[in-house]
């Protein structure tokens, strides 16, 4: 889960309680939201001809479009462990939402219910601070999977983006030891990595080939830390992958 700041209004007199640093409505805002900058970038570079039950050689490309070091973790995607996760993270979320609810109606809110002592600030703080945050359901990836991918056991590391190194010719390759079987090139923030992909020896001719992985990287929360005064928290942040190979 990515967390973001973002804007809230007192329920009771609609005056806003909490502004990020932009405008939400602002181009600027909006722009810091994107996954882009948050989440490591995947392209495919080549890929062999594409054979029913026989291995061939994928280089994807990982580009990290943060400011800080991440490092990069392979892991196996099952789809049917994953609907069976996906029903019963629906199933909680619903019960909490249920439960949120319940204690809203029990409990209404309002500014007038606020000690009088308190300033305004401190009291539309301590409204905010109660309020529920939103949860979005999960939702079922309706995609098929008929190419097998052999997970590496190691991981790599992506350096921070830094802009000037587009231009260095240098090929600083921040003195990493990577695993030579899986990362093949280097540079900056970017990594060429060799994945082995088994298309099933059962597919139809002229089908799309689509292969499907977990990829978890370290997700760095810097805004908390900016509003808190704390040091950036590291999580580590699951995304499934799928890619089409072609036919």
């Amino acid at each position: 889960q990515l967390s973001i700041k973002r804007s809230l209004r007192c329920r009771a007199c609609e005056h806003n309680v909490s502004k990020p640093e932009y405008n939400p409505s602002s181009v600027k805002f909006k722009i810091q939201l994107f996954a882009y900058y948050h989440i490591p970038e995947i392209r495919i570079v080549t890929v062999e001809p594409l054979r029913a039950g026989r291995q061939c050689e994928l280089i994807v490309k990982f580009t990290n479009p943060t400011q800080h070091q991440t490092s990069i973790t392979f892991l196996k995607l099952d789809m049917q462990e994953e609907e069976a996760s996906l029903d019963s993270d629906v199933a909680e979320v619903i019960q909490n939402l249920d439960h949120t609810l319940s204690l809203q109606e029990r409990q209404p809110m309002s500014l007038t219910s606020l000690p009088l002592s308190t300033s305004q600030p401190s009291s539309l703080l301590s409204v905010s601070s109660r309020q529920p945050s939103l949860t979005i359901k999960s939702r079922m990836i309706d995609q098929e999977v008929n190419c097998d991918v052999e997970i590496p056991t190691s991981s790599f590391i992506l350096p921070p983006r830094d802009d000037a190194a587009e231009y260095d010719d240098s090929g600083d390759t921040h003195n990493i030891q990577d695993d030579p079987k899986l990362v093949k090139w280097r540079k900056s923030n970017k990594a060429f990595v060799k994945l082995n992909v088994t298309p099933i020896s059962d597919l139809s001719l002229n089908s799309e080939v689509v292969c499907g992985f977990i990829m978890q990287h370290i997700y760095t929360n810097t805004i908390a830390s900016k509003v808190e005064n704390k040091e950036p928290q590291k999580y580590d942040h699951k995304v499934k992958v799928f890619l089409h190979l072609g036919q």
